[in-house]
């Protein structure tokens, strides 16, 4: 899966893709890696419109990367889906892997155990949530709460919400989210 980012700037005339992540992971044996748009002859991010190319061999990829994507990439699965999302592709594809994912990368990268396995609690009642780490929160699991879960109706919030899936949140973020 790619997730291209935007960058838009109607005024500078400024309408073309800045960020674009690729992930792939075996439902079978559950590797996944990672690669990002920047060029491995240049070391500059490639850009472009709709008609964006490039080679996948071209590209900076987990053995390469500056940033270590399981930070944020951690859990069973290594796509960070939300549901009604652009990305929200579980109703066409089967996206859960028949093992825990793991990264490859000579980084040294790993895919912690997980915070709450399925089944352990509010959030953890749909999804299992992965080890929290400072990215992981505040990349992902506030926005994730404050945006389209438990559903984008009625996302649960986690600031001064008494609810069952804010108070959960806010232990989360109380015990483990620090920096």
């Amino acid at each position: 899966m790619a997730l291209p980012r935007w960058r838009i700037n109607e005024a500078a005339g400024v309408n073309e893709v800045n960020l674009l992540g690729i992930i792939c992971q075996s439902q079978t044996t559950g590797k996944a890696c990672f690669w990002d748009n920047i060029s491995k002859e240049t070391g500059q991010r490639i850009r472009g419109g709709e008609d964006l190319t490039f080679k996948i061999a071209d590209i900076h990829n987990g053995d390469m990367l500056g940033e270590n994507c399981t930070q944020c990439h951690r859990g069973k699965n290594v796509f960070l889906i939300h549901p009604g999302t652009t990305i929200d592709i579980s109703s066409d594809y089967d996206i859960d892997p028949n093992v825990r994912y793991q990264p490859v990368s000579s980084q040294g990268w790993t895919n912690p155990p997980a915070f709450a396995e399925l089944g352990d609690g509010a959030c953890a009642s749909c999804h299992e949530i992965g080890d929290l780490s400072f990215s992981y929160c505040n990349m992902l699991l506030k926005k994730a709460a404050n945006q389209t879960m438990p559903n984008a109706d009625n996302p649960a919030g986690w600031v001064e919400d008494d609810s069952f899936y804010g108070t959960h949140i806010q232990a989360m973020i109380d015990d483990r989210c620090s920096p």
